[in-house]
């Protein structure tokens, strides 16, 4: 279907640059993954949100200054682009990172580059 886009290279704006979703059935490509691809395929990609910069500068201009905790599911994203930007982090093993067992969960964290400052069982209000 992006065939066409491709051929006019038109660029495309991914906004959630996340390559994982949690779906009923479990763990399910998403719009980060589709851009990946896109990209690959000789496409223009513009991207936006974590782990990018730019939506943890709006962070701060929207927040101001102060202490500020980024929480998320994703060691790839949330945990590294927040760390990469200064901020602290949370990671839930819920989300996506419920595909992995406690185990596979905590190799993954001893290979990362960035490690969350805590680590939450859930996300609840």
């Amino acid at each position: 279907r992006l065939g066409p886009a491709l051929a006019q290279n038109l660029p495309l704006l991914c906004v959630n640059p996340d390559r994982w979703r949690v779906d009923p059935k479990g763990l399910a490509f998403s719009s980060g993954s589709l851009a990946a691809w896109y990209e690959a395929a000789g496409g223009r990609v513009r991207w936006l949100g974590k782990p990018y910069p730019e939506i943890y500068a709006f962070a701060r201009r929207l927040l101001g200054p102060g202490r500020l905790l980024a929480v998320g599911d994703s060691l790839e994203h949330d945990i590294a682009g927040a760390a990469a930007a200064g901020l602290e982090t949370a990671l839930v093993r819920t989300g996506v990172n419920s595909a992995f067992g406690d185990r596979e969960l905590d190799r993954l964290l001893a290979r990362a580059e960035y490690r969350p400052d805590w680590l939450l069982q859930a996300f609840r209000w």
